[in-house]
């Protein structure tokens, strides 16, 4: 006997039934004979048991099938939100150094360009001698957009409780790497 497969619609529908009704079922076993409802019928109670007890046998059904489901995230290490917080430091670190890099890549080429001007260049003539900025810094500033994208998917990680492990596709983690691959294998 194989087991019955169930799909993301079917699991979506039994958790918004378990989500919704199992309030209503509480709600229904507050009502007892001692309350004074006027229901204009001597088996208002009994209908109203029979109505809760078909609300639960549904709701068991739903229940047993999210039991079932097996944990979507079970092959990922436990301790992903420490990875994740190690890797945002190391993240923030890079950052810095490239931004440093930056700083100090301006300061050498401002300090070039003072050094041809006391020798008597213009400004025309030192454009044509020393490369452009921006050449020097490009990859400085790929670097960093990337870590920039890459700290803030860390940082949605952690701030969504770690449970949204779509966030970290593309992450390189401490102890592994998500990829769209891993996050579509199933558990097991």
């Amino acid at each position: 006997m194989t087991a019955k497969t169930t799909s993301r619609d079917e699991a979506t529908i039994a958790q918004r039934f378990v989500c919704h009704i199992a309030p209503v079922i509480a709600a229904l076993e507050v009502i007892t004979d001692e309350l004074d409802y006027d229901f204009n019928e001597d088996d208002s109670m009994q209908k109203i048991a029979e109505f809760k007890g078909w609300l639960s046998s549904n709701l068991s059904i739903h229940q047993s099938m999210l039991d079932a489901a097996p944990c979507l995230h079970a092959y990922l290490p436990k301790d992903t939100v420490a990875a994740a917080e190690a890797r945002l430091a190391q993240v923030k670190n890079e950052m810095f150094l490239h931004n440093l890099a930056i700083e100090n890549l301006a300061r050498i080429h401002g300090i070039r360009g003072e050094l041809l001007m006391s020798r008597g260049f213009s400004l025309f003539e030192i454009s044509w001698i020393l490369p452009e900025e921006d050449i020097e810094y490009r990859p400085h500033f790929a670097a960093r957009n990337q870590l920039k994208t890459e700290q803030e998917k860390i940082e949605q990680f952690i701030a969504s409780g770690a449970n949204d492990f779509a966030l970290l596709e593309g992450v390189q983690l401490q102890h592994f790497s998500l990829s769209q691959a891993d996050l579509s294998q199933p558990a097991g």
